[in-house]
């Protein structure tokens, strides 16, 4: 039951964020040994060179520390107003009746919340601009693009049994007498810009943009005639690549020594393939081609290549014994 009138508290998610201290403080750790080697040697140029990336991690160390040891809460939800308390940052109130929309997006496979607000002087340091690619300006036929108000929050901070809890408190205590207003909105988008801007732009509860994540990753997550085709495919193409390469260092040699091995690892790719999607491999794919970040991309390849190509004959029954494990937990959980 939603009780608007109770006051709820959100915390961020400990677990990750001691994960991250212990990743940004090893590589610290890490980088500052050439450091001072370099120092003692004399070598002050490299010394320099290098001490920025110590300086960096270990300044990253201090401020995931600082977020670990806050015991605040990252949310509260009052009968009046919102407010962020970000660890590292001043807390922000938002007023309920202040909140036009909410849009859920994707950055490093982490979910972060944009909050959408009435032009208000009591929000004049939120004041951003609302950028739109030159084809949605003319298709839109807008000319100038007015300064909009926003602020937001990490939803990947907040505790994973927590998030659907606050998602429903949040369209609950923001849309709850708006319902009329945003059918009105849309419509009006619809009949101007037409039925796939209206979608876009029109404002949506978090539980529907939720639900149509959900679906987007159901249909990504498809094992059907087009997906084996594609896995055989990749499978052929690294396949040439790694022999056209070997070829090159062992000549002849290579059809009697790794052209059999190649063989197998072309038989073994796909079945490797199948066993990782569908142990995560499609919601993580899913994840990296929504936040649109080249570098996860470059991740993602690496996997296929080195991990699941190479080590297929470990990930197989690697792979299989979880799968299996997975199913009997989560049947007895339902049991």
């Amino acid at each position: 039951m939603i009780l608007d009138t109770q006051e709820i508290y959100f915390y961020t998610q400990k677990g990750k964020i001691f994960a991250a201290f212990i990743f940004s403080f090893t590589f610290f750790m890490l980088w500052l040994t050439p450091c001072i080697y370099f120092f003692k040697e004399g070598s002050i140029i490299e010394g320099f060179s290098v001490a920025i990336l110590p300086l960096a991690f270990g300044v990253s160390s201090l401020l995931v520390f600082k977020m670990l040891i806050d015991v605040k809460p990252y949310l509260t939800l009052t009968k009046e107003t919102l407010i962020i308390k970000h660890p590292l940052k001043r807390a922000i109130h938002l007023k309920w009746q202040d909140i036009e929309k909410y849009e859920m997006w994707k950055a490093n496979l982490t979910h972060s919340i944009d909050i959408y607000l009435a032009d208000k002087g009591e929000y004049k340091g939120l004041h951003k601009q609302l950028f739109v690619r030159n084809r949605f300006m003319k298709r839109l036929q807008i000319d100038d693009i007015s300064p909009i108000i926003k602020a937001n929050f990490t939803l990947g901070l907040i505790k994973r049994k927590d998030r659907p809890k606050l998602l429903k408190e949040l369209d609950w205590r923001t849309f709850r007498t708006k319902e009329e207003e945003l059918i009105r909105e849309k419509e009006k988008n619809r009949q101007l810009y037409g039925e796939e801007i209206a979608d876009r732009f029109s404002p949506k509860k978090l539980f529907d943009q939720k639900k149509e994540e959900v679906v987007q990753l159901e249909q990504y997550s498809q094992i059907n005639r087009k997906y084996i085709l594609k896995i055989t495919a990749i499978s052929f193409i690294i396949t040439v690549g790694i022999s056209f390469f070997l070829y090159q260092t062992e000549g002849d040699n290579f059809y009697n020594e790794s052209m059999p091995i190649m063989i197998v690892w072309f038989i073994l790719y796909p079945i490797a393939r199948i066993i990782y999607d569908i142990a995560g491999g499609f919601k993580l794919s899913f994840k990296i081609k929504e936040s649109a970040t080249p570098h996860l991309e470059k991740l993602e390849l690496i996997i296929h290549v080195f991990i699941l190509y190479i080590l297929s004959f470990i990930v197989i029954p690697v792979g299989a014994v979880y799968l299996l494990v997975r199913a009997v937990v989560r049947r007895l959980l339902k049991q």
